[in-house]
């Protein structure tokens, strides 16, 4: 019960003083602020991962509906047996901006480096992370327009974007998802870290010309000589949802 009341008194001081913070483990302190008194929400989560995003918004503010998408089998089939997730659809897929077959480069001791994309091979640092050769998998990949197809109709509150590299090649392919979208999270870099990957200005670029604001920015990885490499960015549609900052 102590440790309870501190935990109260923790966050009402910082929420006082409006320092930057999240409650729920995987919600980033930006969408822990947007969606902290919000009403259940829909998600696309594209390069699901574990699930831990969208099971950390299922705990901030329930979400109503879920869309999981990851090219990794091993990390699919994780989440099937995870009981957080067993309301949501889990699609074991590839987004690009293309219907067809693609072949991935998959980390086994750090999929969450894995991609489509070869790793940029100027950044030793990079490939010292990743604990081993790529195994080669070819994965079935779809635009996002045509994973959504059926619930042309339905309006999403959040797309997760994080793909390691390809995020430009989702945008290309989710022209009319992102009409019904109020908001994407998106991992950027800064410089490319794959070959042939985007950066943050052709995102930012992209992101506008289909009529989204940035809103946010949340840190994200750095270097060993301490350059800013990554973070995760906010994009928010105006047209659909007015927000307050």
């Amino acid at each position: 019960m102590i440790q309870t009341f501190r935990n109260k008194l923790k966050f009402a001081l910082l929420d006082r003083w409006r320092i930057p913070h999240s409650q729920i483990s995987g919600v980033p302190h930006c969408l822990f602020q947007r969606y902290r008194n919000s009403g259940p929400i829909s998600v696309i989560d594209i390069g699901a991962y574990k699930g831990h995003f969208t099971i950390g918004l299922d705990q901030l503010c329930k979400v109503k509906r879920a869309v999981l998408i990851e090219p990794n089998e091993r990390l699919v089939r994780a989440m099937r047996t995870d009981p957080s997730l067993s309301n949501f659809r889990i699609v074991d897929n590839a987004v690009s901006d293309f219907d067809g077959e693609i072949d991935m480069k998959i980390f086994p001791n750090a999929p969450d480096m894995s991609s489509a994309l070869a790793l940029d091979g100027s950044s030793a640092e990079l490939t010292e992370r990743t604990h081993g050769e790529a195994e080669i998998v070819r994965r079935p990949v779809r635009k996002l327009d045509t994973l959504l197809a059926g619930g042309q109709n339905d309006a999403i509150d959040i797309i997760k974007i994080d793909v390691q590299g390809l995020e430009h090649l989702v945008i290309a392919g989710a022209t009319e998802t992102l009409k019904r979208s109020t908001a994407v999270y998106v991992e950027v870099s800064f410089r490319p870290l794959y070959e042939g990957s985007s950066v943050f200005h052709e995102i930012h670029s992209m992101m506008m010309k289909r009529g989204f604001i940035m809103s946010a920015l949340e840190l994200g990885y750095w270097s060993n000589a301490g350059e800013l490499l990554q973070c995760d960015v906010l994009f928010l549609n105006p047209s659909i949802r007015i927000w307050n900052a």
